[in-house]
């Protein structure tokens, strides 16, 4: 019984023509699966010795002065393995491409709304200020034109105050000069009162 090739196995009990190499029934099974080894000629027992002359040297496909060898295999399994990872990978790796834009617009538009309120603010504060101001203003200009109009129909009030207040006076020293010539049987003094109304 010989040490299997590829495992070191010790129930190899089968033989490949084409690798010449003992094989377990495990590393048969595998020997099957693999494209480049499925059509090797494979024997259910050992040869003779000095039976079975090498099999020619099979050359690389990608590298045509090199023998081929099983890491090769391997290595293209891992190249096939890799481009599939990357047909599956490249769908999230642009999704995230797009979920990260999405996050700078996200954080680009609170900024946006956070200045945009801020600006607003200091805008409706210089608002206030103006139309503060303009009020002030305003009020002030009515406060004074309000005391002129004030002071002015003050003045014409008194005027007429000091008016009625003479004519008061005048109808005062009327009556009673008329009370006195009402008593009076002077022709001479009953003349004075007379011109004396006449004045007023």
């Amino acid at each position: 019984m010989r040490e299997c090739s590829s495992c070191d196995s010790p129930s190899a009990k089968c033989w490949c023509v084409d690798c010449n190499e003992a094989l377990c029934n495990v590393c048969v099974s595998a020997h099957r699966r693999v494209s480049v080894t499925r059509t090797h000629h494979l024997l259910n027992h050992h040869p003779p010795a000095g039976g079975v002359c090498p099999p020619p040297i099979k050359f690389c496909r990608l590298h045509p002065s090199e023998p081929l060898q099983l890491y090769q295999f391997v290595s293209e399994a891992l190249d096939s393995l890799k481009k599939q990872l990357e047909v599956r990978v490249q769908p999230i790796r642009a999704w995230g491409v797009r979920v990260g834009r999405s996050l700078q617009d996200m954080e680009s538009r609170l900024q946006e709304l956070s200045s945009s309120q801020l600006n607003l603010q200091q805008e409706l504060q210089r608002s206030y200020g103006i139309l503060t101001n303009i009020l002030k203003d305003r009020m002030d200009n009515l406060l004074r034109e309000a005391e002129l109009v004030s002071a002015s129909e003050s003045k014409q009030v008194q005027k007429i105050l000091a008016k009625v207040k003479k004519l008061q006076q005048i109808r005062q020293t009327v009556t009673d000069m008329n009370q006195k010539a009402q008593s009076c049987s002077d022709v001479t003094s009953l003349q004075t009162y007379s011109a004396q109304c006449n004045v007023y």
